[in-house]
């Protein structure tokens, strides 16, 4: 199964890409942006089973802006061969219109839920999402508990609009959860009994969970979303495998245990393609992610694959990502179920039996041996082979693969 991920497209005067803004502005600088696209992903190799959009599809949540959106993501869409019905989107603190919101205000509206019909307006009235909302099994994403679940074959999502209360009047657009709001998508739940069978889960929303480190300049982003915990640990509980979503324009990828300790797997998309930061110099281009489920671990039950991911720069076009630049890797392991103990001391005994035979070791052989291996976190096996090394005495090198070389 592979799913494709992208997030805050900002569709309107803030996308890098002309194609991407029904106007002209002094953002959207790129010509053809779909078109680079379509050349590097329209291929078998990238061909994929679901589009995730993590929100922010619009700038100013205008009808323009979602129209055009909706061309954008069907397009995209196609390139992978998606079928529309696999394409799921949540909203972002951009696709609610509070110009709307406001003005109901202005003329005496009172009632809180009615400005929210306002102000989701124009998400809610247009067709790409008001399809994909008629097949979910419960849920609004303008109406309390502002959670809605799909269910497939083979996938479950449990998406949340983080954004519901957001407007035009909050300082900070980090969005928010309650435990009032968990507690009661946590009754919905438990009536769908397939969620707890063999399939993929997944929870989709837009503002980032965790407090990300910054590195590419001092100051500290607080925008994480209120009481964000509560929802990463509805997802432990509930054994998803993915926590999907964007708001923070720089990828990141974290391997997270909460208390429900089933591992969770948090990927913050970027920016497929808003206009970026000025202060990043130019060192983080857009994103677009695809994750890669092999198989299941039989005796963990959680999947187990690689994230794919690739960065678009005005020179470069789509290229693969690399570690040293960006702030993900072109290729994030998951799935292993083993500590980092277990699997320092497997390593250690695996690469001493090889150099019995042999004065180097393949990391391919080492996969041959044991095919946990494929899907370690690449960096514990870093940190790993850098204790090993002193310790048995080999050298490494990585191009074009991981190559011990016994001193």
């Amino acid at each position: 199964m592979k799913l494709a991920v992208i997030s805050d497209l900002h569709v309107g005067d803030y996308a890098r890409a002309k194609d991407f803004n029904p106007s002209e502005g002094e953002h959207s600088v790129i010509d053809c942006f779909m078109d680079s696209f379509k050349s590097k992903f329209g291929k078998c190799d990238y061909k994929c089973d679901y589009l995730f959009v993590a929100g922010d599809i619009t700038n100013r949540a205008n009808k323009t802006e979602f129209d055009l959106a909706t061309v954008r993501i069907l397009e995209i869409a196609e390139t992978l061969t998606v079928p529309e019905s696999n394409i799921f989107i949540v909203p972002g603190n951009h696709d609610s219109n509070w110009s709307l919101g406001a003005a109901d205000a202005e003329n005496g509206v009172t009632n809180k839920q009615d400005i929210r019909d306002s102000r989701y307006k124009y998400f809610n009235s247009n067709e790409l999402i008001k399809n994909m909302l008629s097949r979910a099994k419960f849920g609004s994403f303008h109406e309390s508990p502002y959670f809605v679940f799909w269910e497939t074959e083979d996938i479950a999502i449990l998406a949340f609009n983080s954004s519901a209360n957001d407007n035009d009047e909050v300082a900070i657009h980090h969005g928010e959860v309650t435990s009032q709001l968990v507690q009661s998508v946590r009754v919905e739940l438990d009536q769908v009994v397939d969620l707890h069978e063999k399939k993929l889960k997944v929870v989709l929303f837009h503002h980032h969970p965790l407090n990300y480190e910054e590195k590419t300049y001092v100051q500290t982003d607080h925008s994480i979303m209120s009481n964000a915990e509560a929802l990463l640990d509805l997802a432990s509980e509930y054994c998803f495998d993915f926590v999907i979503h964007g708001h923070k324009h720089i990828p990141r990828y974290n391997h997270f245990v909460k208390n429900g300790l089933h591992p969770l797997n948090i990927l913050c998309s970027g920016s497929f393609v808003a206009r970026l930061d000025d202060r990043w110099f130019d060192d983080v281009g857009n994103s677009f992610h695809i994750i890669e489920i092999n198989q299941h671990c039989l005796t963990h039950r959680i999947p187990q694959g690689r994230i794919w991911s690739w960065s678009h720069f005005v020179q470069h076009g789509w290229i693969e990502n690399n570690q040293a630049r960006d702030s993900i890797p072109f290729e994030s392991k998951f799935g292993s179920g083993y500590s980092r103990t277990v699997l320092e001391t497997k390593l250690e005994k695996l690469i001493k039996q090889e150099f019995t035979k042999s004065s180097y070791v393949k990391w391919s052989d080492l996969e041959e041996r044991d095919s946990e291996l494929s899907f370690c976190s690449s960096q514990i096996l870093t940190l790993i082979l850098q204790r090993l090394k002193s310790k048995i005495g080999f050298s490494i090198y990585s191009d074009p693969e991981i190559i011990l070389l016994k001193d």
